[in-house]
């Protein structure tokens, strides 16, 4: 399939036509399906049209052929030599003769070979100390944003993603970003994202699908309406007016609505969910994931983009396991959990540790309550213990409830080895 870079080089060559009938049949079948293209040969047209009228006054209205050959010279009869030409015919060229006039053609051949020498040592650009991903595809109009210098330039293969950059796709366009995880977001038309880090992104408008890997920490995509805190998994987010919508194909996501951060929920492979102004729920239902996100499969990667980020981006920084993740059952009996108690093996006054968020969940994976333990805790080596009170103002007893502790991930900080998570439980109705 033709790029759209290709199809901008033949554009005039197709007006003038200039083209085979085989590139036209490529060119028209993009442009039918590409609105950027179809913009530009239109705005090509324009120009060929305004050029044609600018020039008609000096436009020739007659025929100069009789003038041409009324003026040409006489043509002088040279007489035929038969005697040369039979004799060049029977004693031709000398092959050194030949070759000599082959010499022009060799020079140029060995210049092209020696051009594709250069350009395959000649050294790439240097990485960006900096530099957390690549744009892996850009079909259509794709443009970056440059998160020092607000300069704003077309999006290709390649180009770098650096922290603060801002990526956007206009109608009928898709892209594809791969940052260190690795993390893959496919971006749909119409869609504006910011890399915030190597861990998080916000999506401002439109639609991604997002490949978190699993053992790479806890990844966060930020929306004006909710916050999708995800533990290694492939999903799909939508950000409509006042509405954030998720869908999970695999793994797990924790979806929580801005304007209450006690309001959040665990969802499982096939479900969606979405956070909505004025609700103070968030409801699931099963989806066909296959059909919801099938346009995400429209977006192909090549394996040379995915080797040239393996090779020059990922290794570039060092990547913290999330093995201090860890989640407990708690058995409740229908009674209301007042509290948890939260143990950990020994550790070192000389060592930061990193902060953990706690997240409570009932057995339909709706929100108990959250909170979160400073890393600063654990580096008391004597304390081993924590007690944190239920602050939500649920009162209502589950028979179990899910307890997920769950690392920041902060850069320079070590994970805690937690022994045990038991609940302090309260008298019903109390």
């Amino acid at each position: 399939m033709a790029s759209c870079t290709q199809i901008d080089q033949h554009l005039q060559s197709y007006l003038d036509g200039e083209l085979p009938l085989s590139d036209r049949a490529i060119l028209e079948h993009h442009v039918a399906e590409c609105s950027p293209c179809a913009n530009l040969l239109r705005q090509h047209q324009r120009s060929n049209a305004s050029l044609f009228e600018a020039l008609a006054p000096a436009r020739l209205n007659r025929d100069l052929s009789e003038y041409i050959v009324s003026h040409l010279p006489e043509i002088e009869q040279l007489p035929v030599d038969v005697q040369s030409l039979n004799r060049r015919a029977k004693h031709p060229t000398p092959m050194r003769e030949r070759l000599f006039r082959l010499v022009p053609i060799g020079v140029a051949a060995l210049l092209l070979v020696l051009a594709g020498l250069i350009q395959q040592r000649w050294p790439e650009p240097a990485v960006p100390t900096d530099a957390i991903g690549v744009v892996a595809a850009a079909e259509g109009m794709v443009h970056r944003v440059a998160g020092d210098t607000r300069v704003r330039s077309r999006a290709r293969e390649r180009v770098w993603a650096l922290p603060g950059d801002r990526f956007e796709t206009e109608a009928g366009a898709l892209a594809s970003v791969l940052t260190i995880g690795p993390t893959e977001v496919k971006l749909a038309p119409e869609t504006q994202i910011t890399i915030d880090g190597e861990r998080k992104i916000t999506l401002d408008s439109g639609r991604i699908f997002l490949d978190v890997a699993r053992s790479q920490g806890r990844f966060k995509v930020v929306t004006p309406m909710g916050e999708v805190t995800v533990f290694g998994t492939r999903f799909d987010v939508l950000v409509a007016p006042d509405r954030t919508t998720v869908i999970v194909e695999q793994g797990e996501v924790q979806l929580s609505h801005h304007d209450n951060p006690k309001l959040f929920r665990m969802l499982k492979p096939g479900q969606r969910a979405f956070v909505e102004t004025g609700r103070d729920d968030i409801p699931v239902e099963t989806v066909d994931v296959a059909i919801e996100c099938a346009w995400a499969n429209g977006i192909d990667v090549g394996g040379s983009v995915r080797e040239y980020f393996a090779e020059k981006i990922q290794p570039a920084r060092e990547t913290h396991e999330i093995s201090g993740e860890g989640g407990y059952f708690l058995q409740t009996d229908g009674k209301p959990l007042k509290a948890l108690i939260v143990t950990w093996a020994e550790t070192s006054p000389f060592v930061r540790y990193d902060d953990y968020d706690v997240y409570v969940y009932a057995p339909d994976n709706t929100a108990v309550f959250r909170t979160r333990i400073a890393g600063s805790t654990f580096s008391d080596p004597r304390v081993q213990e924590i007690e944190i009170p239920n602050t939500s103002n649920a009162v209502k007893g589950y028979p179990t409830v899910y307890v997920k502790l769950v690392p920041l991930g902060g850069l320079g900080r070590d994970h805690v080895d937690f022994a045990s998570v038991s609940g302090r439980i309260g008298k019903e109705g109390r």
